[in-house]
């Protein structure tokens, strides 16, 4: 099967797959795990496709899918990550809320794995799901879930684990195994594996 070939496990003109209850991610997640291990094995190991190509696929399935989900009626990440900021976030942040960059720290900013942060648990500026600084929200959170980034194949482990927690990054990776060529020369499931 070449790149370009239809897809062998849904049609091409089919939607992505959207889920949009965090419970439901999580156990769709769990479950697709043992296939996207191998998926991942493939794309470290065997995918042809250099990493440009390879990428370029990437950014075209993160944006269908964000097409079909706003992350703006998800807000999971914001309960449960911690958000690093940098000098340019705490000078945009304390002037969109109108205070002085030492009291923004004071109150928000904490060392978290030795990079300043606002730390999780949830994300004080969180209103159920909607984000209260969004226009100026930190760089980390404008990237998340860094699906436009290089380097894909260093990243997927990372990526495996978010698809818990990120119905986009999720989606994006079961439209890639649904899409590249790779299932065809894959092993049966061992039992255990």
């Amino acid at each position: 099967m070449t790149a370009d070939e239809p897809s062998i496990l849904r049609p091409p003109d089919a939607p992505p797959v959207f889920v949009h209850d965090p419970a439901e991610l999580d156990r769709l997640a769990a479950r697709a795990e043992k296939t996207t291990r191998r998926f991942r094995r493939w794309v470290r190991a065997e995918c042809s496709l250099p990493d440009e190509d390879l990428e370029a696929r990437v950014r075209a399935a993160a944006d269908q899918v964000w097409r079909g989900i706003s992350c703006l009626d998800c807000g999971k990440c914001c309960y449960a990550r911690n958000i690093t900021v940098d000098d340019a976030d705490v000078r945009r942040l304390s002037a969109f809320l109108g205070m002085k960059e030492a009291a923004f720290c004071r109150r928000y900013v904490r060392t978290v794995d030795g990079e300043p942060a606002i730390a999780a648990g949830p994300c004080p500026f969180l209103d159920d799901t909607a984000c209260t600084v969004y226009a100026a929200r930190p760089t980390a959170c404008r990237d998340f879930p860094f699906l436009h980034a290089c380097g894909f194949r260093k990243r997927i482990l990372y990526l495996m684990d978010l698809a818990h927690l990120c119905p986009i990054v999720y989606a994006t990776l079961e439209e890639l195994k649904a899409t590249l060529p790779w299932r065809r020369r894959q092993p049966p499931d061992l039992p255990g594996e």
